[in-house]
């Protein structure tokens, strides 16, 4: 008669694999599901205060209300 042999260190290692998948799927879900709505793009238009020279180099740049830093872009 054969013996098996019984490797526990591969089936411990596919036990914990599985049981992070079963742990983890459901959290992302529940994540995703809580997921902020779409952003405000009006906020966004709205541009930090500047102050510039007389050639147009940037001096000083102030926060917006919300204390974001809103500069406008050179393209």
């Amino acid at each position: 008669m054969k013996m098996f042999h019984v490797n526990f260190g591969k089936i411990a290692g596919l036990v914990l694999a599985l049981a992070m998948l079963v742990l983890t799927i459901p959290a992302a879900l529940q994540h995703f599901r809580q997921a902020p709505s779409a952003l405000d793009l009006a906020a966004a238009s709205r541009g930090s205060r500047i102050v510039v020279d007389r050639n147009g180099v940037l001096l000083r740049a102030f926060t917006t209300p919300d204390g974001r830093w809103r500069l406008p872009v050179a393209a």
